[in-house]
């Protein structure tokens, strides 16, 4: 064929890059565009790849080019081309895959264990309800409305929200014997159809919820900062010793008394402000400035005395304050206490900063690549502690590449692993969206392994994202772009879209209010916890209009737990449903 034909429909290298990317651009502008207030985001350039699929790769077109040129191809050749696009499309699909998996786990590893606090319990709670109902939902929908089994499982990825899910569920059907790639697209197309109203609906069910219980943003704001007091960043306090029982203890035994992480960063004694040594005694009359929890330093009033209105932080010129970043790697993965900061160098550390958390440090904490030691001392010591840390802030800009390919082959082998699982009709593997999560989870929760370390800089991990979801989603939607159309315009396309807009209505409804009756959750974590649990950014904006910090906090906190679900959910309903004999 000639050369604008090869380009127009994909039949070489060039002609799928061109096609993909014009489809990936139009995508993103499409995604940008808001109706009132909301937008598709990113998932916007699934569309415009089917789109793109319909009108210049199908298939009636490619054999119009063939009859076209000089020396026609015959169908076997014409079957060839549209094969080796489809072989082209399928390896950028799992490419982005896995990019994109890889890099979520890398941003929600170092929170994940911390969400499983006492308030983190309930709202995971909620989380793992909602999946169960829409699970309930999906298998009415399969079983007594007859369904096709691959066409639910799709239909229930888009009605979530979720891609992953629906990555998870196309690797295992290519794992299943006998199943075409027809077949296999119906997945595809079903999430498709269902993908819009997943994002209306569940604002809808906000909506309703919030009219139900004639919710007050501003109040409801209150409550969710009253239920997470404990949540919150270390704060500090001034006490004097005014109590006979706290003369004589140690500054090193106070948390130890305390059961609980304190710091006592600053002291002032005779009208000297110092640092403190564990081994400092204290005498009446001190003066300390302690930094933990708020409900700890609480304690720790009680314990010394009083509160003192003088803030050491302010009287002392002798001591200074500086953020200093670890980049040095003789350094990562050693302790707090190993560096002897305070007794070798003069330094305090008041808190350590990890990827957004706020850690109240102890001498047992590792530190890890990227961590910001907050450190008191004079001026000259910080200057000697710097250069033992490193504090080369360029450095965090440049993310090493040889610990991310290493994991993301950990990743896809572990997702390769067969597991039986008796009962099962075949075996269940992680597969590349849940293999590399992960192994992604546990390397950014675990930070380093010896020298090597996993930090990876937020704007990458935050590209890595965007550019594997995109890959992923454009890839699909150029797969099943004729199915999609012919399903919606001679199909069963308006049957399946109201059947995705019940499997995401009617659960989050449910699960909504459940969670306001039973579980007592305010509005603004609620609308966080529905965001994550939908795995959705663009339903994170619409949540934090009623509380940006309330509702990212809960986000945060179900997101991984909803990511995981999503993903072995839609894999083993593939399993249950496709590969039973």
């Amino acid at each position: 064929m000639h050369w604008y034909a090869q380009l127009v429909t994909g039949t070489n290298i060039a002609g799928v890059l061109a096609g993909f990317t014009v489809a990936a651009a139009a995508g993103l502008a499409l995604g940008g565009v808001k109706v009132k207030g909301l937008s598709l985001g990113i998932a916007g350039v699934l569309f415009t790849g089917i789109l793109f699929s319909y009108l210049f790769w199908n298939h009636n077109l490619l054999a119009h080019f063939a009859r076209a040129t000089p020396g026609a191809l015959p169908a076997p050749s014409v079957a060839r081309l549209e094969e080796g696009r489809q072989h082209a499309l399928e390896l950028m699909r799992e490419l982005g895959l896995v990019l994109s998996v890889y890099s979520i786990g890398l941003q929600i590893g170092p929170g994940f264990f911390s969400s499983l606090r006492a308030q983190g319990l309930r709202w995971n709670l909620v989380t793992l309800s909602l999946v169960v109902l829409n699970l309930l939902v999906v298998l009415i929908v399969h079983k007594w409305l007859k369904v096709d089994p691959i066409a639910a499982v799709g239909l229930l990825s888009g009605a979530v929200t979720n891609t992953p899910g629906l990555a998870a569920a196309e690797q295992a059907l290519r794992d299943l014997p006998g199943v075409s790639a027809d077949q296999r697209s119906l997945a595809s197309v079903g999430c498709a159809v269902a993908y819009p109203f997943g994002v209306v609906g569940t604002i809808l069910s906000l909506v309703a919820v919030r009219a139900l219980f004639h919710v007050d943003p501003r109040r409801e704001a209150g409550r969710f900062a009253q239920a997470i007091r404990r949540a919150r960043p270390p704060g500090n306090i001034d006490l004097r010793v005014a109590n006979p029982a706290a003369v004589g203890q140690r500054v090193g035994h106070l948390g130890s008394l305390l059961r609980a992480p304190v710091v006592v960063s600053r002291m002032m004694r005779a009208g000297q402000v110092d640092l403190p040594s564990a081994e400092t005694e204290l005498e009446m009359g001190d003066l300390v400035h302690a930094v933990g929890d708020d409900e700890d330093l609480e304690r720790l009033a009680i314990l010394l005395g009083e509160r003192s209105d003088v803030d050491l932080r302010e009287v002392s010129d002798r001591l200074g304050v500086r953020r200093l970043v670890v980049t040095r790697r003789a350094v990562v993965g050693k302790t707090l206490g190993a560096l002897k900061l305070r007794t070798g160098y003069g330094v305090n550390v008041t808190r350590v900063l990890r990827t957004g958390l706020e850690l109240v440090p102890g001498a047992s904490v590792h530190l890890n690549f990227g961590d910001t030691l907050v450190a008191v001392g004079a001026d000259e010591r910080l200057t000697q502690v710097e250069s033992l840390v490193g504090n080369a802030v360029g450095e965090l800009e440049h993310g090493q590449l040889v610990p991310v390919f290493l994991g993301l082959a950990a990743g896809v082998l572990i997702g390769s692993i067969p597991i039986s699982i008796g009962g099962l009709p075949a075996p269940v593997r992680l597969g590349l969206a849940g293999g590399p999560l992960l192994v992604a989870l546990f390397l950014s929760h675990l930070g380093r392994l010896g020298r090597v370390s996993f930090y990876l800089p937020n704007s990458a991990t935050l590209m890595l994202r965007d550019l594997g979801i995109v890959m992923f989603l454009v890839s699909v939607g150029l797969l099943s772009g004729e199915q999609f159309v012919e399903t919606i315009t001679h199909g069963a396309g308006g049957r399946w879209l109201l059947l995705g807009a019940t499997i995401t209505f009617l659960p989050q409804l449910a699960a909504q209010v459940f969670a306001r009756l039973v579980l007592r959750l305010d509005f603004t974590s609620l609308s966080g916890v529905v965001a994550g649990s939908m795995t959705s950014p663009p339903l994170l904006a619409f949540a934090s209009q009623v509380g940006a910090e309330g509702a990212a906090v809960a986000y945060g906190a179900v997101y991984p737990l909803a990511m995981i679900l999503r993903v072995l959910t839609a894999q083993l309903l593939v399993v249950f449903w496709v590969g039973s004999p």
